[in-house]
């Protein structure tokens, strides 16, 4: 398990009462030291590669050099980075903080479950806010419509400008059961072509991030007989 950590100091205003405003963001200085906390459960070592990233002109590396991390059986290692703002951050608006980790093995690499959290420039004013997930949108067919079949045609739009549509995680479903669907990262055009059953039926566009922020759009359409 992977947990961030930052001093008590770069704390949004009120967030440890529950209190706070949004933007909920950690208040970052143009350099700021962190930390991460890789966590052991199991009764053994784990070794472990331990990645950050940033997006929107922030930069996050390890304040030393190092390439895999071996963590004690139930224990925790702990890891620091640097975040750095580069010019073109925004100030008083929060963007996402990334960290995810692999643990190598011989049948293929596992993934543990990412952490991610916000982070901003400090400022005494709030910015204006900038989208931190996908935007799915020109969905068609359109919620309510009948459609004729047996084969349907379903295309949707999907953009992130901040840190992309993460293409592997794009999919369509159909009364609950994935559809095969084709995307284009170039265009952000998704595309698919469904054979259904007279009737009602449910349609999901779900689509994430490169930050695992997640984005979705629906419609049920009506397949005439």
């Amino acid at each position: 398990m992977l947990s961030q950590r930052f001093d008590i100091a770069n704390a949004a205003p009120n967030k440890a009462d529950g209190d706070a405003q949004p933007p909920l963001g950690y208040r970052l200085s143009t350099t700021t030291r962190m930390t991460v906390d890789v966590y052991n459960f199991n009764a053994t070592p784990q070794t472990v590669e331990l990645t950050g990233r940033a997006f929107g002109g922030w930069t996050v590396r390890p304040t030393r050099a190092w390439d895999r991390i071996t963590v004690p059986p139930k224990g925790r290692t702990s890891v620091e980075f640097a975040v750095v703002a580069g010019k073109g951050v925004r100030r008083g608006v929060d963007y996402p903080l990334v960290f995810e980790a692999t643990i190598p093995a011989p049948d293929g690499d596992r993934s543990v479950s990412p952490s991610v959290s916000r982070i901003q420039r400090r400022s005494r004013r709030r910015g204006t806010p900038i989208p931190l997930a996908p935007s799915v949108d020109r969905l068609t067919s359109a919620d309510g419509t009948t459609v004729d079949g047996p084969d349907v045609r379903v295309e949707a739009r999907i953009t992130e400008a901040l840190s992309g549509v993460d293409a592997e995680r794009v999919g369509v479903e159909v009364d609950g059961r994935r559809a095969p669907c084709h995307y284009d990262p170039a265009t952000g055009r998704l595309t698919a072509t469904l054979r259904l059953q007279p009737g009602r039926h449910e349609i999901w566009v779900r689509a994430y991030n490169r930050a695992h922020a997640p984005a979705q759009a629906s419609a049920t359409v009506t397949v005439s007989a």
